[in-house]
């Protein structure tokens, strides 16, 4: 019966979907030529974008592609700015798939007007259409429809965190009928209304007793054995089996699931930004900085300008600093010490530093210091945010004192970071700046870096540590 439902919902998506994209199609057809914009080549007939040949392969040219895309799989539990950008690269593609064909077949050539403002068209009414159907299914799920029964095998720590995750979750159509534990009595509770129902002998009769559909076993690794138990007594029944490994205390980052040749393999040490993600991230990258580098120009003019007046040495400073995947880099700044001030060997700066120049106070006070770093971005050595590259010999001492230092450069190194947003910069606490830089680390988004790039702004006149 679960499954009946969820093929409805897969196929209510789809229908979604094909209805939201014909839509746009047709009113990016009317959008193009009955509005203000012009038709100096005339108005085509409609019965080009009406065509039944041209509706149908819209229709199974964009459902294969989300199918591809994995747009049709069951995503209770994950993020929804993922499915934001997939759909967003789906879309895309399928236009610039639809155009080709149109000129394989001249008899299709479809305006670029109009395939562009269907574009932009699709992916709201997309987006739109998903949210509301989202938003009725989140209803019924609340209200006791189409629910996943699951039966728990254990009641430890990872068991009642799982609960209260579910719990959190109504949306998510996931219910808990109880849990099966050999070493507390029966009736015990585990966590809000979540009650021991039996032994782990029992699992078999009681998930059939209690209409299970899944079975989510959050044992630990000394009962392995048991695991092998329940796995037979499930062996021939209809009930989905999940494995939730008991591997919290080892995991250093968000775990992840792999593939190698059908054996799956956890990474511990998985980090959302990569694979189009990352991509993604470098793209903008790239934008912004070009565009900062052009936008500073006349700064750099005046920095140089000014440097040179007050002091003397270079006008840029070069230091060696540890970036992605522990490789260094020679990060540039403006110079805001005196000549030679970095000779003595490592040591921090303080406040009241006497080696900081007037002017140098003055940059370092307002980031301005920080502007030639677009240079190091655009040349794929840095991110525009990410935690700060440290120098060599400060991560060779941090990281034999500080757990889970190195963890930091399992991402590009930033001009700006969540770290520094919220005041961890400078001699301030590095306990509490691993901590940001971790979190950064494990629940990357786009809306976070934009969040961090606007506090950054918001702050560059107000910054206690900026010395």
């Amino acid at each position: 019966m679960l499954k009946e439902h969820h093929r409805t919902v897969l196929f209510l998506f789809a229908a979604c979907d094909i209805v939201a994209t014909v839509g746009a199609f047709i009113a990016a057809y009317y959008i193009r030529f009955f509005t203000f914009f012009e038709a100096p080549s005339g108005v085509p007939d409609i019965g080009l974008y009406v065509d039944p040949f041209v509706v149908g392969a819209i229709a199974v040219l964009w459902t294969s592609a989300f199918a591809t895309a994995g747009l049709y799989r069951p995503r209770r539990l994950r993020p929804r700015i993922d499915e934001f950008f997939k759909i967003i690269y789906v879309v895309i593609l399928s236009v610039f798939v639809l155009m080709g064909l149109g000129y394989l077949y001249r008899d299709y050539l479809f305006s670029r007007g109009v395939l562009l403002i269907f574009l932009i068209l699709d992916v709201i009414a997309i987006l739109s259409f998903r949210m509301a159907l989202r938003s009725v299914l989140a209803h019924l799920r609340k209200a006791g429809y189409n629910l996943r029964r699951i039966l728990l095998i254990g009641s430890g720590d990872l068991a009642k965190t799982l609960i209260k995750k579910i719990i959190e979750n109504p949306y998510t159509g996931l219910k808990i009928v109880g849990a099966l534990d050999n070493s507390r009595r029966i009736g015990e509770r585990v966590e809000d209304d979540v009650k021991v129902v039996g032994r782990i002998s029992e699992t078999r009769r009681i998930a059939t007793e209690l209409g299970a559909d899944q079975v989510l076993i959050t044992l630990p690794f000394s009962e392995h054995k048991v695991l092998q138990k329940v796995l037979n007594d499930l062996k021939d029944t209809l009930v989905d089996i999940k494995i939730a490994p008991d591997i919290m205390q080892l995991v250093m980052l968000r775990s992840y699931v792999e593939q190698l040749d059908g054996i799956p393999i956890v990474n511990l040490t998985y980090t959302p930004l990569s694979g189009w993600r990352y991509r993604l991230k470098r793209s903008l990258d790239v934008a912004l900085s070009a565009l900062g580098l052009i936008l500073a120009s006349p700064v750099f003019l005046l920095v140089a300008i000014v440097t040179k007046c007050t002091s003397k040495g270079p006008v840029f400073f070069r230091q060696e600093r540890l970036g992605l995947d522990g490789k260094s880099f020679v990060m540039l700044k403006f110079r805001t010490m005196v000549n030679g001030a970095d000779q003595a060997g490592k040591e921090w700066t303080t406040k009241n530093d006497p080696r900081i120049t007037k002017f140098g106070s003055f940059l370092r006070r307002f980031s301005i210091d920080e502007i030639p770093q677009f240079y190091n971005v655009l040349r794929g050595e840095m991110s525009i945010v990410g935690p700060r590259p440290e120098q060599p010999a400060f991560v060779d001492e941090f990281k034999n004192t500080i757990p889970l230092y190195m963890l930091r450069h399992k991402v590009k190194s930033g001009m700006t970071g969540l770290a520094q947003v919220n005041g961890w910069r400078g001699d301030t606490s590095l306990r509490k700046r691993l901590k940001s830089d971790l979190y950064y680390i494990e629940n990357w988004s786009i809306s976070m870096d934009i969040k961090i790039l606007l506090f950054t702004v918001a702050r560059a006149f107000n910054q206690k540590n900026a010395y």
